[in-house]
């Protein structure tokens, strides 16, 4: 007989939350999220940026990571900013 595998819930760990804290702090939105040494650790940093653009915190096009703008309780991607909508 085979168990039911146990569902795991993602958590974010210290390191990544407070990676998470400093960037927001230090970058406004639409901003491109690149490494500087007053953010912490440049492994954490790394790792953070790409989970966070995998969970959708951050925005990527091609090779950069932004900081996405909130509009409305919404995350908008950084090249749809300006953009008007077509009825």
């Amino acid at each position: 007989m085979v168990d039911k595998p146990v569902e795991r819930k993602e958590t974010e760990g210290k390191a990544l939350q407070r990676m998470r804290l400093n960037v927001f702090a230090k970058l406004k939105p639409g901003e491109v999220v690149t490494y500087s040494p007053e953010l912490g650790n440049k492994d954490t940093f790394y790792r953070w940026r790409k989970d966070a653009a995998d969970a959708g915190v951050l925005t990527k096009a091609g090779d950069k990571y932004y900081r996405p703008w909130l509009v409305e309780n919404t995350i908008m991607h950084h090249t749809e900013i300006g953009r008007e909508k077509s009825d």
